[in-house]
């Protein structure tokens, strides 16, 4: 968790940004962003992976998409 939270206070990300991640995986880097007030779309390809991060990020906010971001 801390190192995540870092990377969002170094990305100097603030409440009220947008932001897409590609490859969100579990969620980790989704939840700290959403904590820091971000509006976080996260993009998941791997279909075993998104009923997780569906489960996970979508109750503290965070958009979850199923898809090639490609």
């Amino acid at each position: 968790p801390n190192t995540v939270r870092r990377i969002v206070r170094l990305a100097g990300v603030e409440p009220g940004d947008d932001v897409l991640e590609i490859g969100a995986g579990l969620g980790s880097l989704s939840l700290a962003l959403a904590e820091a007030g971000a509006h976080v779309l996260a993009v998941e390809l791997d279909r075993n992976l998104v009923p997780i991060l569906r489960e996970v990020a979508e109750p503290e906010g965070v958009r979850v998409v199923h898809a090639d971001a490609m």
